[in-house]
Order: structure tokens, then C-alpha cells, then sequence
């Protein structure tokens, strides 16, 4: 009876272990776009940015949106959200998400949101969706 219990202890924390692991790996991951989001708004002499956890639940329901319609809809309420999504098999989603966000393309609105002086809170998710991964990025106030 004793080993059973000893095992059974060490399988619960041996699963706790690995479920803290992954969300570590997961926070420091969004930790550093928001790092990066934050250097970008530096060079453009606005304040930083914080993390919220209600933004990123915002993302993450808005990515289910995004696999239950089949398709991105842009939202109406007040906040800013942009999304970058690929196969291509990258370490950190999000940190990456930011990268190609801020990059000048035919259409600078992806910068000029990251770059929104009145935003003061962002939230990230990230999903793959039928083989693609898609990074929702959701900040409190529309530029």
C-alpha cells in the first residue's frame, strides 16, 4: 500500500512539473515579445507596454472565433488586435509575431498599432489552427 501511494505521489508531481515547465516556457516566451514590443515603442519614444491577462484571454477567444468561423473577422469594440500566422516552424510565435508585424510592408497599420500612443496594456495568444499557427495580439485601445 505504501508504494502504491509513493507512486502515485511521484506520477502527480512528475505531471505537475511538467505542466509548470511548459506554462514557464510559455510565459517567458510572450515575455519576450512584450520585451520586444516594448523596444519598438522605445525607439518611437512612448511609454511601455504591460501584459494583461484580460487582453490575452481576449486573444485566445478570438482565436477560437478564428477556428470555429474558418476565417478572420475583425472585431468591433475599442481595442486593437492584429494577427500574423505561418507554418513555418518557429521557436517563439509571438516573439516572431512582433517581428513580422513591425516590419513596413504595403500597409504600415500593424506598426502604427504596436506604436499606439494612447495603448497602455497588450495581451498575446497563440493557436495553430488546421496546420497553421496564428498569433492574435490585442492591445486596449485602437491607434
Amino acid at each position: 500500500m505504501r508504494n502504491l501511494i509513493l507512486i502515485l505521489l511521484l506520477a502527480t508531481t512528475n505531471l505537475f512539473a511538467q505542466k509548470w515547465t511548459f506554462e514557464k516556457s510559455k510565459n517567458y516566451k510572450i515575455a519576450q515579445a512584450v520585451n520586444l514590443t516594448n523596444e519598438v515603442r522605445n525607439q518611437a519614444m512612448l511609454q511601455p507596454i504591460t501584459l494583461s491577462k484580460r487582453l490575452s484571454n481576449l486573444a485566445s477567444s478570438r482565436l477560437d472565433s478564428v477556428r470555429t468561423n474558418g476565417n478572420y473577422t475583425a472585431s468591433l469594440d475599442e481595442t486593437g488586435e492584429i494577427y500574423f500566422y505561418t507554418q513555418k516552424p518557429f521557436e517563439n510565435h509571438y516573439y516572431n509575431a512582433v517581428i513580422g508585424l513591425i516590419i513596413p510592408g504595403e500597409n504600415n497599420f500593424t506598426y502604427d498599432q504596436i506604436t499606439c500612443a494612447d495603448c497602455k496594456e497588450v495581451g498575446f495568444a497563440s493557436k495553430t489552427i488546421s496546420g497553421t499557427v496564428w498569433t492574435m495580439i490585442v492591445f486596449d485601445t485602437l491607434y
